[in-house]
């Protein structure tokens, strides 16, 4: 741990299907990230759990930071946490660029913001399912 990165570019609509496949519930806070209220994965206030063998879909439109271009964050579980994140709930998601060059910290892509997005698990964006924990995200589109 931690989980691979999610990186989208600012505008994006994306939307993240998260299938709970563990014998107790889930939840996914998208810490420091800008999204609607009953997006932001604390349950039980801003959504019920998800419960063993559900769904929830996470919607919102991927927004830069206040007085920014860009904006840097975590994804965690918000229910059981100190089980589930040491398991795999935890990873980083960034939107846009820094104004920073990334070079020397990235390898740079020409690929679109999809196939950037693409990682292993135990989250699978797009139609990549690679799930050695068993709370996994089975898609995010990013369009």
């Amino acid at each position: 741990v931690p989980g691979p990165e999610i990186h989208v570019e600012v505008g994006d609509k994306v939307k993240i299907v998260l299938t709970n496949e563990l014998p107790e519930s889930t939840s996914l806070h998208l810490h420091g990230i800008r999204v609607p209220n009953n997006m932001d994965g604390v349950d039980p206030y801003t959504q019920p759990p998800t419960q063993p063998g559900g769904t929830f879909t996470y919607e919102f439109t991927a927004q830069a930071g206040a007085n920014s271009t860009f904006a840097t964050g975590i994804y965690h579980s918000h229910h059981d946490a100190q089980k589930q994140i040491p398991n795999g709930m935890f990873g980083a998601i960034t939107i846009g660029e820094p104004s920073i060059p990334l070079t020397s910290i990235r390898k740079p892509s020409s690929s679109t913001a999809t196939e950037r997005a693409r990682i292993s698990a135990p989250i699978s964006l797009v139609s990549i399912t690679k799930t050695p924990w068993s709370s996994r995200m089975t898609s995010a589109f990013v369009g």
